[in-house]
């Protein structure tokens, strides 16, 4: 063999190598995409509707707990009016990117005079800490802060 001919192998070898090597760093951003939807662990979720105001006072709205129960996409709750009798809500929910999560109320036509906080029927932002979760919906325009506390059971 002589010097040419082994350079020449040499040379191949390191231009394979460095094909691979671009294959491996191109296979690593883009194989394992990484999504941007948290998702929510189903179940029973209980605890209580707090309302702040932009002038700092915060009244927790509910005399008895508050209780959400998400399966698969559809969500179970009660609807929280004070002095009104307990009347079961039911509807769908979609996570949408990041933190988001939509609430969508079956057709209930009464209870549409009430704002989205009392049905859950808006999108609000989620978040967690530890097994609680924490549903904030603030409206355009209002003052107040909506927030439901909730501690998965």
């Amino acid at each position: 063999m002589n010097l040419r001919t082994g350079n020449k192998y040499i040379v191949m070898r390191s231009v394979k190598r460095l094909v691979y090597l671009g294959v491996l760093v191109v296979l690593a951003f883009t194989g394992c995409a990484k999504s941007d939807i948290l998702p929510l662990a189903g179940g029973t979720y209980t605890g209580k509707l707090n309302f702040s105001s932009s002038l700092g006072i915060v009244y927790t709205h509910t005399e008895k707990p508050v209780y959400i129960t998400f399966d698969n996409g559809n969500y179970t709750t009660d609807f929280i009016i004070p002095n009104v009798n307990s009347v079961p809500l039911k509807g769908t929910y979609a996570l949408k990117a990041d933190t988001a999560i939509a609430f969508t109320l079956a057709s209930q036509l009464f209870l549409q005079v009430y704002p989205p906080p009392y049905k859950l029927d808006a999108q609000y932002k989620r978040e967690y800490k530890g097994d609680s979760l924490i549903l904030t919906l603030n409206i355009p325009g209002m003052l107040t802060t909506y927030q439901y506390r909730l501690k998965r059971n």
